[in-house]
């Protein structure tokens, strides 16, 4: 609902948990309750990529669009499967991030695995 978890109840959370209760959010979240569980819990600005990418995938299709350059940046930082087809998948879904992701991938595909590139090109064309 729109109720949202009490701050000192998740900073005690792992990153499983944070995990789990993203993953549960309703998809998709409205860009106000993703606002909201930003400025609570500052989920954009998190340093743990399994929370990060997890939080990506929900902000990106609820139009939080203040995630968007954390997101792009993200792509040219890391080089692992699990996290690059979730973020370009979640910007290839909305026609007005499409430019972000194809932009990433102009940007960093070099750096990418022949693999983890292959796959990517496959997402974004």
């Amino acid at each position: 609902g729109d109720r949202l978890p009490d701050v000192a109840v998740a900073a005690r959370w792992s990153t499983t948990e944070w995990q789990l209760y993203l993953d549960a959010l309703p998809r998709p979240l409205s860009s106000e309750a993703a606002a909201r569980l930003d400025a609570r819990f500052s989920l954009t600005a998190r340093t743990n990529y399994e929370v990060l990418v997890t939080w990506l995938t929900v902000a990106i299709p609820a139009r939080h669009d203040a995630a968007l350059p954390r997101a792009e940046a993200l792509l040219g930082e890391v080089g692992r499967m699990k996290y690059l087809k979730p973020l370009y998948r979640a910007l290839m879904a909305r026609a007005d991030t499409q430019p972000v992701a194809r932009r990433a991938f102009e940007r960093h595909q070099a750096a990418y695995h022949p693999i983890a590139r292959a796959v990517v090109r496959a997402v974004v064309s």
